[in-house]
């Protein structure tokens, strides 16, 4: 993490940019006055590093790119504390944001006394989802001072110290510059043609395709879970998909639903059984009385239990 005081000149560009453009678009979770403030002034301190001036609310909603590099979204998380920042730190993501295309989180925390801003570290967006801790709306979340509150939307948290630690800005713009350059490096090697591959298939060159085609579907996974969410037959197929790329929050009601279901199963094969049995038990009891007296009854009665269970059942 490293430190930066925050220029009064971007303190004043950011409370005349709230003033004039409505700066929360989103369906929910806009935040309120302060917290806005607060978000657009950690992106223009990151702007200015990369050397892209001040954030312009006249050109509407920016769908999760607060900077561009190389090609590549990045999105500036910021909130905004009274406190300096400890590594076991968290930051907190509105899961509806997942919607947008970013590619790379840059996490950052405003001392709103001292007007500092933290850079805590970044994190690629699939790796984000890897490492990140998944709380739906409603749960109760506790402070690092022991104070607690409610989530108001679906949220993510991350540590501080899961982040890709950096120690000036130098380092930021140096460690993102060399992820993007590795990323292009792998989109050149599916587009560059391999002369080996016209004599005999090379299996390398096989990966990075694989590995892009993987980051679209992930991208359109969590596209689709976010859109859809509130369909159940919807949900239960985009959770088999998520979970085969690991990546989806852990499906607490969809396991209550299975156990329901399961609960359902078990008492109907049970009244299943019990009306075929009543058919079958008499009947046993009767044959095995007439064939084998009391030995004949008792395996009459055992006999006709199972056919009276297994016939009714036989197509679970």
């Amino acid at each position: 993490m490293f430190v930066v005081k925050v220029k009064p000149e971007i303190i004043q560009h950011c409370q005349s940019q709230l003033e004039h453009y409505n700066f929360g678009q989103r369906s929910v979770a806009n935040g309120n006055h302060e917290q806005q403030l607060t978000g657009i002034i950690g992106q223009c301190v990151v702007m200015e590093m990369f050397g892209q001036g001040y954030i312009d609310g006249s050109t509407g909603c920016d769908n999760g790119t607060d900077i561009d590099v190389m090609g590549y979204s990045v999105d500036v998380k910021t909130m905004g504390r009274t406190t300096d920042v400890r590594m076991n730190y968290v930051n907190n993501f509105i899961a509806l944001q997942l919607k947008f295309s970013t590619q790379l989180f840059i996490f950052c925390s405003y001392h709103k006394i001292k007007k500092e801003l933290t850079v805590c570290g970044w994190i690629p967006k699939v790796e984000f989802l890897e490492k990140a801790s998944f709380f739906p709306k409603g749960s109760i979340r506790t402070r690092f001072d022991g104070s607690t509150f409610q989530t108001f939307a679906d949220l993510y948290e991350i540590r501080n110290d899961l982040l890709n630690d950096v120690n000036s800005p130098e380092s930021l713009k140096a460690q993102i510059n060399n992820w993007c350059i590795a990323q292009n490096r792998e989109k050149s090697k599916t587009i560059r043609p391999n002369k080996t591959s016209l004599e005999t298939p090379n299996p390398s060159s096989e990966a990075p395709t694989k590995k892009i085609h993987q980051l679209n579907r992930e991208n359109q996974l969590i596209t689709e879970w976010v859109r859809y969410h509130s369909n159940r037959t919807q949900e239960d197929n985009l959770f088999k998909d998520l979970h085969s790329y690991n990546i989806a929050p852990k499906p607490s009601i969809q396991e209550s639903r299975r156990q329901n279901d399961s609960k359902k199963d078990i008492w109907k094969i049970i009244f299943n059984g019990f009306q075929g049995s009543c058919f079958l038990v008499p009947v046993s009891f009767v044959i095995g009385g007439v064939i084998g007296g009391t030995p004949g009854i008792i395996i009459g009665i055992i006999i006709g239990l199972i056919i009276g269970f297994w016939l009714p059942n036989r197509e679970k």
